[in-house]
């Protein structure tokens, strides 16, 4: 599961504050990506750009040897 979170001003300031949040999440079995405020508002299509990159989930590692490896 993912949280997604939107960072105001405030935020700037709250460094330390937002890593044990983002501690507490991945505890919990949650993945955490950031984006600020300005970057949502002015950036929509970078945004939606790295969430697809975070979400889409990896392809599996095959083996060198094949499928017949065994």
């Amino acid at each position: 599961m993912t949280v997604i979170e939107v960072d105001g001003d405030t935020h700037g300031s709250q460094e330390q504050y937002d890593c044990i949040r983002t501690a507490y999440f991945q505890e919990q079995g949650y993945r955490v990506i950031r984006f600020t405020n300005h970057d949502v508002l002015t950036n929509m299509e970078g945004v939606l750009e790295q969430l697809t990159l975070f979400l889409t989930p990896p392809l599996p590692t095959l083996s060198l040897e094949g499928e017949r490896a065994i």
